[in-house]
């Protein structure tokens, strides 16, 4: 299986859960480099990132269905989208892929979609592991930080080594995903920030972390129409905020370990 994606907590959490279920998976992070490995590999079915650099899910899609009408086949391509809205189905449909799943990864919904296109498992059932029951919100003594703490848990179906990886992967990505916000603000690029935020704004919404989520998709949505006036104090915000999302993802951590 193929999974393209260019944000690496999502990626970890697809790649658990689709080995969890007993596929082998390949990890593109742009269109581009999907097309390679779909060259070089057989594959059973892609999980396509719709808003990926060099190249999207769409452009890439529209252009293997292109090779198969003169070569033949059909592979199986699912959309993965953060802005699920009416009318993308349809949309993505007409581009060729054959469904879609949103964004952050609903493991159910990644399990129904791959089992729905004919694509069982080589090993493995999908069971979760079992961990300790999902419980109500935490206080962290912080009134900036809301954090779904039944929801993150459900989101990895109450896996905390996994949630440990995830929080560690994007523990280690976050210098660079937010040195990429201020070089796009400094230079003024606002297609670059509109990239950079998004692909924070992804990684935060695995988590369901706010206001650091809410706030890297104003930057997003600050970069995807032009307008950098006030950017610098979004920026700083989310700068702080994700710190005090990582301090109350650790604490939730520690204590259900």
């Amino acid at each position: 299986m193929l999974l393209a994606e260019d944000n690496q907590v999502n990626q970890r959490l697809a790649v658990a859960v689709l080995e969890r279920l007993g596929h082998k998976v390949r990890v593109a992070r742009t269109g581009r480099e999907a097309l390679e490995l779909i060259e070089q590999f057989s594959f059973d079915l892609v999980l396509m990132d719709v808003q990926m650099p060099e190249m999207g899910g769409v452009e890439a899609t529209q252009l293997i269905r292109q090779r198969e009408a003169q070569h033949g086949g059909h592979l199986p391509i699912v959309a993965m989208t953060a802005h699920a809205m009416a009318g993308d189905r349809e949309r993505f449909l007409a581009a060729g892929m054959d469904e879609y799943i949103s964004k952050p990864i609903s493991q159910e919904r990644l399990r129904e979609v791959v089992r729905s296109l004919g694509r069982p498992a080589a090993t493995g059932d999908g069971t979760p592991p079992q961990g300790p029951a999902p419980s109500g919100p935490a206080d962290h003594g912080h009134p900036v930080l809301s954090l779904d703490r039944e929801a993150l848990l459900a989101r990895v179906e109450s896996d905390l080594d996994l949630l440990s990886t995830l929080l560690g992967v994007f523990k280690a990505d976050r210098p660079k995903l937010m040195a990429d916000i201020e070089e796009a603000l400094v230079a003024g690029n606002a297609v670059a920030l509109g990239e950079a935020a998004h692909t924070m704004k992804g990684a935060l919404s695995v988590f369901g972390v706010e206001p650091a989520r809410s706030l890297a998709e104003q930057l997003e949505m600050a970069g995807k129409h032009g307008r950098l006036e006030a950017t610098r104090g979004l920026y700083e915000d989310l700068a702080r905020a994700v710190v005090v999302a990582e301090d109350g993802l650790e604490a939730m951590l520690g204590e259900l370990v």
